[in-house]
């Protein structure tokens, strides 16, 4: 063996080395921008705008007409709670 093929297979590791060393530096660089800009967006996000109608209460009211049915939601989820009860305050 001679001493330049022993300085060969140093300078072969350490380009590898070097390679890999850079590689996980890039993607820690761009998985740590992404996480910093991840938060902003999520915070800044404009609220949904829904459409509104102002109610009132009338005693003079009277129904002229009757229908049978099942008044449900538009839009139902499936979440729960993991036990039953009451919510006293918000």
């Amino acid at each position: 063996m001679s001493i330049h093929h022993g300085f060969r297979r140093i300078g072969a590791g350490a380009a590898v080395l070097a390679a890999a060393l850079g590689i996980a530096f890039l993607v820690i660089l761009v998985s740590a921008s992404r996480g910093a800009d991840a938060g902003l967006q999520d915070a800044q996000s404009a609220p949904p705008v829904v459409a509104t109608l102002g109610v009132a209460y009338r005693t003079d009211a009277s129904i002229a007409e009757n229908y049978a049915g099942l008044v449900t939601a538009r839009r139902e989820s499936d979440l729960g709670f993991e036990r039953g009860g009451r919510i006293d305050a918000i």
